[in-house]
């Protein structure tokens, strides 16, 4: 039985529906407090897909480049 694991799959769906909600609030660029929550919400979204991505990689050199954009987003 194949397929991607549930972590991997909850953390790419997550970074997917942080990217849809980034571009529900694009037109309130700008705004100084909405340029943080998207900056935060990149940030998030970077984390997931590179969480998501780490889950999916058995390589350890690109493994560990996935891990090291995680803690990156995730500070």
């Amino acid at each position: 039985m194949g397929g991607i694991p549930w972590p991997a799959a909850g953390s790419i769906l997550s970074g997917i529906g942080t990217l849809l909600l980034l571009w529900y609030l694009r037109e309130h660029r700008g705004i100084p407090s909405a340029n943080w929550l998207l900056l935060t919400l990149v940030a998030q979204a970077v984390w997931c897909f590179a969480y998501g991505g780490g889950l999916l990689v058995f390589d350890p050199t690109l493994r560990w480049a996935f891990e090291a954009l995680t803690w990156i987003a995730i500070v």
